[in-house]
């Protein structure tokens, strides 16, 4: 089986979170990406981007991913299309499969927002009623032969909104389990909170905590981990809020899995995520967490259990208690950690390739009934 599909430019990470369990399921023989750069190396996986000199032209790049997506749509003859994010990537793949008869599996990696905007906003309502854009993607979702999302939350919004969800596979992508598991160092940092500086992060809010954290624990020591166009701004803050011997910003680093090891506490204080692959990097680790209930991650995070949830991605006040009761309470801080480890072990690669297995039995037997459309 050969299979089409259509990325963008994700990252490496991500790449080979969603891609690898695709290429483990047996009977694929071929995945041919349209990126745009090569990504790294993975078993049967080809790259096929556009040329280097249109990475200054974002549109004309994209356009670029287009052809080429219809060019080996039609002469590489893959068994079906997929596509990752909704604009313009799944659409592109969409297009291509609706002009080449070929199934075609839509993949929601950011959550409901996709339905609500193009671009990233850091501010939006999943209750509110769906634009003409929304209606639109809806009814491209409708027509997909599968859709895939990163958990229940966005499957049920989905339902809601009348995608079948026969249709509907939630599918988490784990991190690397060789890299990410626990290491016994010496602790440095009481808090550690990992991600691209900017405002949909809402860090500003995680300050806000830090400094009535402070208050209780003055020593205490936090690391936020990542670069982003809000860094400066929040260095600022971080000064203003006399936290400037409390906080550390080492910048992006890609030994995340060692500054984790390193760390009691994973903060999360996004308003919204599709799944926050970083959070599962943490859990891997062994840290309880505290999190803002957004997207999908009520499918792995249980409040009270191995995180605490806050529903408020604004109150800075319940971020705080909940990261003060883990440091200054040692008992709740060892339960929760071993719920972590309970809730790590369950974790499985397996789970994901046998998810995709699912995929493509549906896609073989919507085929079959001619429901391609």
């Amino acid at each position: 089986m050969r299979i089409l599909v259509q990325l963008g430019n994700l990252g490496n990470s991500v790449t080979s979170h969603l891609v690898e369990p695709i290429a483990r399921v047996t009977n694929v023989t071929e995945i041919m990406l349209v990126t745009k750069k090569p990504g790294p190396g993975i078993d049967k996986v080809k790259y096929y981007c556009p040329p280097g000199f249109l990475g200054s032209l974002p549109v004309a790049a994209v356009i670029c991913e287009f052809v080429i997506l219809i060019v080996l749509a039609v002469f590489k003859r893959p068994d079906f299309i997929a596509g990752y994010l909704l604009f313009p990537h799944g659409i592109m793949a969409y297009i291509t499969a609706k002009f080449t008869r070929k199934p075609v599996v839509l993949s929601i990696i950011a959550g409901p927002v996709e339905l609500f905007s193009i671009g990233s906003p850091s501010h939006f309502d999943h209750n509110a009623e769906l634009t003409l854009y929304g209606k639109c993607m809806l009814a491209v979702l409708r027509k997909a032969n599968a859709v895939i999302t990163t958990g229940s939350f966005t499957r049920d919004f989905l339902i809601k909104h009348r995608v079948p969800g026969r249709k509907i596979f939630p599918i988490i992508c784990y991190p690397d389990f060789e890299r990410y598991y626990p290491v016994y160092n010496s602790i440095k940092y009481d808090v550690i909170l990992v991600g691209r500086l900017e405002k949909v992060k809402n860090i500003e809010t995680a300050l806000l905590a830090f400094r009535e954290v402070k208050n209780i624990i003055p020593d205490f020591k936090a690391c936020i981990l990542g670069d982003g166009p809000c860094r400066k701004q929040l260095e600022k803050t971080t000064r203003t809020l006399g936290l400037k011997n409390n906080l550390a910003f080492p910048g992006f680093r890609h030994d995340v899995n060692s500054y984790l090891n390193k760390s009691r506490v994973f903060l999360l204080s996004s308003k919204r995520e599709g799944f926050p692959n970083v959070y599962l990097e943490a859990l891997l680790c062994g840290l309880p967490a505290v999190v803002s209930n957004c997207g999908d991650i009520t499918s792995i995070a249980r409040d009270g259990y191995n995180a605490f949830i806050i529903n408020d991605a604004s109150d800075y006040k319940a971020f705080a208690a909940a990261i003060t009761s883990l440091l200054t309470d040692e008992g709740l801080y060892q339960c929760m950690a071993g719920n972590v480890r309970t809730a790590a072990a369950s974790l499985v690669p397996a789970d994901n390739t046998a998810s995709w297995v699912e995929v493509i039995r549906h896609i073989g037997a919507s085929f079959s009934n001619n429901q391609i459309w």
